[in-house]
């Protein structure tokens, strides 16, 4: 899934549920039914992505942090909704040692995290 989406959706958590015990688990929550809807890109795990994709992604992050950037100077968003959307894209960490430049090159203890995470993502080509 999109960093943006994830972003947003745990930003617009935040909103509808303002306390930080309430809206922390839901927001990260949240990241795991984004993932297990089709989306794109499909990765190989443990495989170097095509600069094409690393293209994409940085445009993604750059669209979501600029976007999340917007509403907090804005006004429009809260420091509350700022730590939702933080917590909904931090799962995605795992990606810079799963399929990022760091490939091969660092050994997690994450093993478990990487399969679980990996497994429940539903990417597709068919977008």
């Amino acid at each position: 899934m999109f960093v943006t989406a994830h972003l947003l959706t745990g930003a617009a958590i935040a909103s509808v549920v303002p306390s930080p015990v309430l809206n922390v688990p839901l927001a990260f929550g949240s990241h795991f039914l984004l993932d297990s809807i089709p989306h794109w890109p499909k990765v190989v795990p443990g495989k170097k992505l095509a600069r094409e994709v690393y293209f994409v992604i940085v445009t993604d992050v750059l669209i979501g942090g600029i976007t999340l950037g917007w509403l907090l100077v804005s006004g429009i968003a809260t420091n509350t909704m700022l730590l939702g959307a933080l917590v909904a894209v931090l799962p995605d960490l795992d990606a810079v040692f799963y399929n990022g430049p760091l490939v091969g090159r660092i050994r997690s203890p994450l093993g478990k995290w990487f399969h679980f995470h990996g497994a429940i993502q539903n990417e597709t080509n068919l977008l």
